[in-house]
């Protein structure tokens, strides 16, 4: 079990901040801070990605709740806020009970790319030569 953060979470509007991961505010702040050993959010790319809405966690892959927590910490997620089939207490019997998916939201506020349609890059000059001879300085960056 690693527990390598000694910092206090940062809640900000229904989720928290630990370990530079955000996580649901009903999260177990414990499980937070004691993952297994490649597992959750920042060790596991699977639980960084089918166990997460818009960037917040929410619970961990199927695989590590099956196979490293033997479903002591839930069920698992296999995408979308979907929990694999398996007989182990669901997330939403437990610490999501009663928690709408489509009410979380990104720490900005919206959807990623919620805001941008299909014309969203007509206004801008596509045949900029952008290279590295001719670097493109934007807010202090060279974005080449």
């Amino acid at each position: 079990m690693s527990v390598c953060y000694s910092e206090e979470p940062f809640y900000y509007q229904g989720k928290y901040l630990y370990a530079n991961q955000w996580y649901h505010e009903n999260f177990p702040l414990e499980w937070a801070q004691s993952h297994e050993d490649h597992t959750g959010p920042e060790c596991c790319l699977n639980c960084s990605y089918f166990g997460s809405i818009h960037g917040i966690f929410i619970g961990y892959c199927a695989n590590c709740a099956i196979h490293v927590y033997e479903g002591s910490r839930g069920r698992g997620f296999v995408g979308d806020g979907q929990e694999d089939s398996w007989d182990f207490p669901s997330a939403f019997d437990t610490y999501l009970e009663g928690v709408d998916l489509n009410d979380i939201m990104s720490i900005t506020g919206s959807e990623p790319d919620e805001d941008l349609d299909d014309d969203a890059y007509s206004d801008m000059d596509m045949d900029m030569d952008i290279s590295i001879m001719n670097p493109h300085f934007e807010g202090g960056y060279n974005d080449w």
